[in-house]
């Protein structure tokens, strides 16, 4: 049950990130020169949202990927950075947690997936 919970949570956020984009570049003024790259982003997001929202295995294995990649990659800042931000650490840290709690279940429905087939 709390797997699922962590996967409507991050469609839900993924959902406001790509509405959130689509406004800000589609209605204001805010930065014309992103709009090209931005708008497309918006809707991927969304996409990616609806995914998860009907959780969808290849969408949830790419939030654990994307989960990892965020984990990983805020390591290695705070490690270069030499300073501790704690905003920058919780991402990590919450990242971390979606990656260990989704991650196993995620592919072992994939490895079952792939033996049936």
């Amino acid at each position: 049950m709390h797997q699922k919970v962590l996967i409507w949570l991050a469609a839900g956020g993924f959902n406001l990130l790509g509405l959130t984009w689509l406004y800000t570049f589609i209605f204001t003024d805010y930065r014309n020169h992103w709009s090209k790259v931005m708008i497309p982003v918006g809707i991927i997001s969304i996409l990616f949202s609806l995914g998860l929202f009907y959780q969808k295995l290849p969408f949830v294995v790419g939030l654990v990927l994307l989960a990892t990649c965020t984990s990983i990659t805020t390591i290695c800042i705070l490690a270069s950075s030499g300073a501790i931000h704690p905003l920058l650490l919780a991402v990590g840290v919450v990242s971390a947690i979606y990656a260990c709690v989704l991650g196993p279940a995620a592919f072992k429905a994939l490895r079952d997936n792939k033996t049936t087939s």
